[in-house]
């Protein structure tokens, strides 16, 4: 099985059940949104890094009609959605 990162962060947080959580005020030194933007050009370039988890921003052009897949008597029940991204 393949191992992703999250972040490029060399720390990792695990929370549990005994994992208390509270509001973090607006700081300088914790960015509030961790996003790095990458075109799709650079996803698809020869030697691109996998290591990480990207996010795919985009927006909905369509939804298709649903769909039904059978095999090994499963059903699968499906939409094909297309996005639509702006690299600007």
């Amino acid at each position: 099985m393949d191992n992703f990162k999250t972040t490029h962060s060399e720390y990792v947080v695990n929370l549990n059940q005994h994992t208390y959580m509270h509001i973090l005020l607006e700081s300088s030194s914790i960015p509030q949104y961790g996003f790095n933007f990458m075109s799709f050009d650079t996803l698809n370039a020869r030697g691109f890094n996998y290591t990480y988890l990207v996010d795919v921003i985009g927006y909905l052009v369509k939804i298709g009609s649903e769909i039904t897949f059978e095999k090994d008597d499963k059903s699968i029940k499906y939409n094909i959605i297309e996005l639509e991204v702006d690299d600007g």
